[in-house]
């Protein structure tokens, strides 16, 4: 991170520091669901994740954040690219809101659960 230029900050509070974020670094090498993103995203910020596991399921490149390779070249021209992109992070945010909240996810599944036993 620090060849990239970024650094990187643990949080005790993350509710409160995503607040003040303008944005989130995911840089991992194997990931599930990614459940910080998801976290991040609610709260409008805009994510660069990597580019690994189910990132890339929520993170929509250039849409709803930045998916990239896990490089600090990658890396730094994905935070440059933050400012010409627009709203990624309100993007994210409406994402989450359409597909991640319990309603949403209870709903989705209700109608697997009805095609299964048709």
């Amino acid at each position: 991170m620090r060849a990239a230029g970024v650094e990187c900050v643990f949080s005790d509070d993350l509710v409160k520091d995503l607040a003040t974020a303008a944005a989130m670094l995911y840089i991992t090498h194997q990931e599930g669901l990614g459940s910080a993103a998801l976290l991040a995203m609610s709260a409008g910020v805009p994510v660069i994740a990597s580019r690994v596991g189910g990132l890339p399921e929520i993170v929509k490149d250039g849409e709803t954040g930045l998916l990239v390779d896990n490089t600090a070249e990658a890396i730094r021209a994905a935070v440059a690219r933050l400012a010409e992109l627009g709203p990624l992070g309100e993007r994210g945010r409406e994402m989450v809101r359409e597909r991640f909240l319990l309603r949403h996810m209870a709903a989705a599944t209700l109608r697997v659960y009805e095609e299964l036993v048709r």
